[in-house]
């Protein structure tokens, strides 16, 4: 078996894991323009109402429940966003692993 690599199955990782990285980067991005910008969003809108004196404490109490509500959804997309990051990595790890192993050669990388 041999320890070099060969030259068409490195183009071929080369060609394979920037579009797998690509797609990935895209999902992120939809991800986080949706999941994360509608609660950051509320958050922001509620500051000014919640420092507004003559906004009554009930109004208030409304804002303050959106806040809340929002965070728990920014807390629930920080989950999600670092499962979809290290489930992108260990994919794309064995996406190369795949590929450098290919036709029985073995490259150490």
């Amino acid at each position: 078996m041999s320890m070099k690599p060969n030259l068409q199955i490195m183009q071929k990782a080369e060609e394979y894991s920037p579009s797998k990285l690509i797609e990935s980067l895209e999902l992120m991005s939809f991800m986080i323009s949706h999941k994360l910008r509608g609660p950051l969003c509320s958050i922001m809108a509620a500051v000014p109402i919640l420092n507004d004196t003559s906004v009554r404490i009930i109004d208030k109490n409304l804002c303050l429940d959106l806040v809340c509500q929002s965070a728990a959804k920014i807390d629930l997309f920080t989950k999600e966003l670092s499962r979809f990051i290290e489930s992108t990595r260990s994919n794309l790890i064995a996406d190369q692993s795949k590929i450098l192993k290919l036709d029985g050669i073995l490259v150490h990388v």
